[in-house]
């Protein structure tokens, strides 16, 4: 009897310790995740009461394009910095130097081309609006990443999520303040408004004061990095050129990532380009409550991510396996959360949506098609990096980036919202099949070009989870 009364609590410290220290890191990233969807549906809720419906749409749209450049600009350059630091072993004040001064070049040139295009495509935004965003994300934020990453190689991923977190909570606070005076200005019966800045002809919380408080607020945050903080980690603030090595390694990375954004985020572009105003506003409101059940997954293939870097050539198959245990376990994870999305309608429907946006509840259970594919492809493409074939993992994201953006080009014009569903859905189906067939076949081809190796005990567990 007293084996059996041990055993559940056994087998949560063996589930608690397995995959190298996942379930803690996963706690850390669940824990940010779970502010930063606190942050996005208090954005929504407040934004959804004081802009129109094809306003949202715009807003949706613009952050949709700087998306994908994000992924060169940061996301890309911040794993290039961890690999060269977590697996090639660099030194860490000459890679957080050429890293940073890449990043700040691609964000000041690439941003410029974001606001040109959004533009066009984007007719109620203004271009100081569009300005505004853009800096903020592209070069306030990205220092930010690029320190985030840099705190991570030397101190482990929780200090990473410490600095997100900083981030994160200027966004909230700049939220609730903006709202805040707007109801105070409503209390005060409007006296208050001709002595506040920027709000003389409209109310405070707008998408161009939201510009300019990310804009002033993420640069201070970003200094204030830079400049005290990575000192603490034992790091130094400086710039050089960009190591040739650097830029390609960014591009392996950023790249792909830009295309699976694009595969994400594009159906929101093109809704909008082709004159889908009320449809970009409703499918943009629906895919923030399915972000709901995509989070849980992005937070387990970031926790995990580098555990999956090191290699041992005594483990024919470790990637392989390592894919398959983590896939497993985050399918059951996302067909649970698919169910409870729909389940949870009616609350989204009575709490969540204003009346001009309940058209997007009819769009929920449709969407929560993808959240079971996501969960089948990410393990895989992480496993393909530990093979050390970043450029093929590269080729596999950008087939599929370009395969869903053709559907969307196909499908969108002539069916709306409905197309942008359909298309998602294939695209994210593509991106599971292909990642398997390849993490399938260079897995088989690097056991066949190992050498024999007498195996030793190592205590690898090849990240499967314990069984009782």
């Amino acid at each position: 009897m007293s084996g059996i009364r041990r055993s559940p609590l056994s087998l949560v410290r063996r589930v608690w310790t397995a995959f190298d220290g996942l379930a803690a890191d996963t706690l850390w990233g669940g824990s940010f995740d779970l502010f930063m969807l606190l942050t996005t549906m208090l954005t929504f809720l407040l934004l959804q009461k004081v802009i129109s419906l094809e306003q949202y749409g715009s807003y949706v749209a613009l952050y949709a394009i700087v998306g994908p450049i994000g992924s060169i600009v940061w996301a890309g350059p911040g794993l290039a910095l961890l690999q060269r630091r977590l697996h090639d072993g660099s030194e860490v004040n000459t890679t957080v130097a050429s890293f940073l001064s890449l990043t700040l070049f691609l964000g000041s040139i690439l941003g410029f081309l974001a606001i040109g295009y959004a533009s066009v495509i984007i007719d109620d935004l203004s271009t100081l609006t569009i300005s505004l965003i853009v800096a903020s994300e592209l070069l306030g934020m990205s220092v930010i990443s690029i320190v985030g990453m840099s705190v991570q190689s030397t101190s482990g991923y929780p200090a990473f999520i410490r600095v997100k977190f900083g981030a994160m909570l200027i966004k909230f606070s700049v939220i609730v303040g903006l709202a805040g005076i707007d109801s105070t200005i409503a209390a005060d019966g409007g006296r208050l408004k001709p002595s506040i800045p920027f709000i003389e002809k409209t109310e405070a919380l707008t998408i161009q004061n939201l510009g300019i408080a990310y804009a002033i607020l993420y640069s201070a945050y970003a200094l204030w990095l830079v400049f005290i903080h990575l000192p603490r980690h034992n790091q130094k603030y400086r710039l050089t050129l960009p190591h040739r090595s650097d830029w390609k390694a960014s591009a392996a990375f950023g790249m792909p990532m830009s295309v699976a954004s694009m595969q994400e985020n594009g159906d929101k572009v093109v809704l909008k380009q082709f004159g889908y105003d009320t449809d970009a506003g409703l499918y943009g409101a629906a895919y923030r409550l399915v972000l709901l059940g995509t989070m849980p997954l992005r937070v387990l293939d970031e926790a995990a991510f580098r555990r999956f870097l090191p290699d041992d050539p005594t483990l024919p198959g470790l990637h392989l396996r390592r894919a398959r245990n983590y896939s497993a376990f985050k399918f059951g994870v996302s067909i649970v959360v698919a169910g409870l999305i729909i389940a949870a309608l009616p609350i989204f429907e009575a709490l969540l949506l204003d009346d001009e946006f309940k058209e997007a509840s009819k769009m929920l259970p449709w969407l929560t098609l993808f959240i079971p594919l996501i969960a089948l492809s990410g393990a895989p493409m992480n496993g393909l990096l530990g093979l050390g074939r970043s450029v093929e993992r590269a080729y596999v994201f950008i087939g599929s980036g370009l395969f869903s953006i053709v559907l969307y080009l196909i499908f969108i014009p002539p069916f709306g919202w409905r197309g942008a569903v359909g298309a998602t859905v294939l695209s994210e189906l593509f991106l599971a099949i292909a990642s398997w067939v390849a993490i399938i076949h260079y897995q088989r081809k690097a056991d066949r070009e190992r050498p024999p190796v007498e195996a030793e005990p190592t205590g690898e567990t090849d990240g499967a989870l314990p069984t009782a």
